[in-house]
């Protein structure tokens, strides 16, 4: 059974009662840390305070907290990041090292390198919005920010994918550092993998959907300014050929409803939830099948998926949805494989092919039988004769 997880909020306010009863002498910002530590958990949090109480004493600081919790500091994945960004491959491998030679456990060195990844895309898609958005905690939001103008969305998503799978390996292998300097090699000096910026090029990497007034459902421009998005190749090209890669009006009642309602609802996303918006802004179609919408990503992007698909943000989606359209829909989440890619599209009209081709047939097979009737009618009242049943 899973619980369900406690807010941040609730974990710091409890944490603080206790911090009162114990005459302690500590801190908001480490409470904050210990709070993000527990993931939700009530019982681990204070599990970690009594941990921390039992080394610290009363006086508990942060940077003791994160010697108990083996939290490592966000300066560490600021130099990382900037090292990638730079394609200054020695400075990168150089810092996966250092941290191990300092005892560091790798496993909780990627798990605080995805955070702060994500809090890097966060402030790429809000920017100075993310000086006052909760539930982003970053030692300095200002560096942040500044960080995240020079590095593109994309390629953040390509770190939180090789992050995920890396996490998932590490379980298996004996040298876990080794996958986080492959890292480095693969984003600094892997051909198609740099992340130098090229001058002051515009990020096309990312678009503010919710104000833009010709986007259609799937979060992509329409065709008249589609040039201006650097979509994959094949995604690209099948976009261009198929005229069901987006909802079409003239296709369902509910795809009217929904691409009309579709930019509003990724703004009050955009605006209630900053996370699950980078999700769906990462889709590369979308489209309904039987009142179930299909959200489709690329393999690359199975981090995105696999969050999108947890429960509580399924839920925010279908909500909003109802509140825009009036209509319920159930939310699936696939990877849009490119040897399948555009199969699911014409889902619809294929659907309404049949149909039609069903309805001609029953309409015919009705005239066939009228036509039998008649025949019948006639030849009984030429010879005067009854209907009776074989027994």
């Amino acid at each position: 059974f899973n619980f369900r997880r406690i807010s941040l909020a609730d974990i710091v306010a409890k944490l603080k009662m206790i911090v009162k009863d114990e005459k302690l002498n500590v801190d908001d910002k480490t409470l904050d840390i210990i709070a993000r530590s527990s993931t939700g958990s009530m019982r681990d949090a204070e599990s970690a305070l009594d941990q921390i109480i039992a080394y610290c004493g009363k006086d508990i600081t942060s940077q003791s907290v994160r010697e108990v919790l083996g939290i490592i500091k966000e300066e560490v994945f600021f130099e990382f990041l900037k090292a990638i960004i730079k394609n200054d491959t020695l400075k990168g491998i150089e810092i996966v090292n250092r941290t191990s030679d300092l005892g560091e456990d790798a496993s909780q060195f990627i798990k605080n390198l995805m955070e702060y990844v994500h809090n890097l895309s966060l402030a790429k898609v809000c920017q100075k919005e993310i000086l006052n958005l909760k539930g982003i905690f970053t030692e300095d939001r200002e560096r942040l920010l500044k960080q995240s103008k020079t590095i593109k969305l994309e390629k953040l998503f390509d770190i939180i994918n090789y992050l995920t799978e890396a996490e998932r390996k590490m379980r298996y292998t004996r040298h876990p550092w080794v996958l986080l300097e492959m890292l480095v090699i693969k984003f600094t000096a892997g051909e198609n993998y740099s992340l130098k910026e090229v001058g002051k090029e515009k990020d096309k990497y990312f678009l503010d959907f919710s104000t833009k007034k010709d986007v259609s459902i799937s979060g992509k421009k329409n065709a008249e300014t589609r040039e201006e998005v650097p979509l994959k190749k094949k995604i690209q090209a099948k976009t261009k050929s198929k005229e069901g890669s987006s909802i079409k009006a003239k296709e369902s009642p509910v795809n009217v409803e929904l691409m009309q309602a579709w930019p509003t609802i990724l703004d009050r996303i955009k605006k209630t939830k900053m996370a699950v918006y980078s999700f769906i802004i990462a889709n590369n179609l979308i489209t309904i099948e039987n009142n179930k919408l299909i959200i489709g990503f690329n393999k690359e992007y199975t981090f995105h998926k696999e969050s999108l698909e947890k429960q509580n943000n399924k839920i925010l989606l279908q909500d909003l949805i109802k509140e825009e359209t009036g209509r319920y829909l159930a939310i699936e989440c696939i990877i849009n494989d490119n040897s399948k890619e555009g199969s699911f599209l014409e889902v619809e009209q294929e659907n309404k092919k049949k149909a039609t081709k069903t309805r001609n047939g029953e309409t015919k097979e009705r005239a066939g039988e009228e036509k039998d009737n008649m025949l019948i009618k006639e030849s009984l009242n030429l010879f005067e004769g009854t209907i009776t049943e074989e027994k």
